[in-house]
């Protein structure tokens, strides 16, 4: 959950570009085309009477439309895509072997998580990303992350929330599997969600991290209890930690949950900058930090708990 820390979160100055991990995400989801998709968030910004989003959107569709026109023949480059096309032959000798749309999907779905990781943990060696592969795998279904009946929960929450958590992540240039599996890991998509320390909603906000952001909490109204507002909030409060840690994502998602302040201090024992929250995780003086402080075995794994879920949605 969002910790209180004491640190103010710098307004955002700069714009990042996307990275390819979320535009892959975008463009391929559910295997829609870029402007099946697109006209899908269209069709949710007029829903939720947003004009901002709507103008973005517009502007959007018109991107799309040339990139599709263009495409990337020419360059070798683009998006890994399924193709609904008869399976591609390969003669090896006198056997032939055929690919399975079944393991196109499997190989476009590791591609993904590779960039979601390069996202999330970047100047990681290939040595870092497969410790990282391995702690991400202990968590994944339901051996570490949740049960069944949780998954169903979560699933729920999407089909009411889905659409407005993808456009709130796309006005923040943040991946919508990184936000669907934060809500995942906090509350499991139920709104009235409320732990042992008084975080409320799906997005597990405190009292006065709520406030901060400008939701109501008093003895009449709790808007942490109200998805749609808090979806807005968690992104924009994600958006400022990911700038606030110079655009590392994987520092801002453990902030979201440590306390920004905390992983500042947790850096700050190892006596230089980290290049990722993985460097920092395994280093011997943050271990002793994260015990030293309280903060438990939770905050220890919370960052590759979260890209677990990622997996699932």
């Amino acid at each position: 959950m969002p910790d209180q820390s004491g640190e103010q979160l710098r307004p955002r100055t700069t714009s990042r570009k996307p990275s390819r991990a979320y535009e892959n995400y975008r463009l391929d989801k559910r295997g829609m085309s870029p402007i099946e998709y697109t006209r899908k968030l269209f069709k949710s910004a007029l829903k939720a009477g947003e004009a901002g989003v709507v103008g973005f959107m517009l502007i959007g569709m018109a991107n799309l439309a040339a990139d599709v026109s263009i495409g990337h023949a020419d360059s070798g480059e683009g998006d890994v895509k399924i193709s609904k096309q008869k399976p591609a032959e390969h003669e090896t000798g006198r056997k032939t072997a055929t690919v399975s749309e079944d393991n196109r999907a499997s190989a476009v779905s590791k591609v993904e998580m590779n960039d979601l990781f390069r996202e999330v943990f970047p100047s990681a060696s290939p040595q870092e990303y497969a410790e990282i592969y391995q702690k991400v795998e202990k968590y994944v279904g339901t051996k570490g992350v949740g049960e069944v009946g949780q998954f169903d929960t979560m699933k729920a929450f999407l089909a009411g929330y889905g659409d407005h958590v993808e456009i709130q992540a796309m006005e923040q240039d943040l991946d919508p599997r990184i936000v669907k599996a934060l809500i995942f890991i906090e509350s499991r998509g139920d709104r009235y969600a409320k732990s042992g320390v008084g975080a409320l909603g799906v997005c597990q906000f405190m009292p006065e991290t709520a406030r901060d952001l400008g939701l109501r909490v008093d003895g009449e109204i709790d808007e942490r209890e109200n998805p749609y507002l808090c979806i807005i909030k968690m992104t924009e409060y994600l958006s400022a930690l990911v700038t606030t840690f110079d655009g590392d994502v994987g520092k801002a998602i453990w902030a979201y949950h440590a306390g920004q302040g905390n992983v500042l201090r947790a850096e700050k024992s190892m006596k230089k900058k980290a290049p990722n929250a993985h460097a920092m995780l395994k280093d011997g003086r943050v271990v002793n930090f994260i015990y030293e402080e309280g903060l438990g075995d939770d905050t220890e794994n919370y960052l590759y708990k979260t890209l677990a879920a990622a997996k699932q949605f």
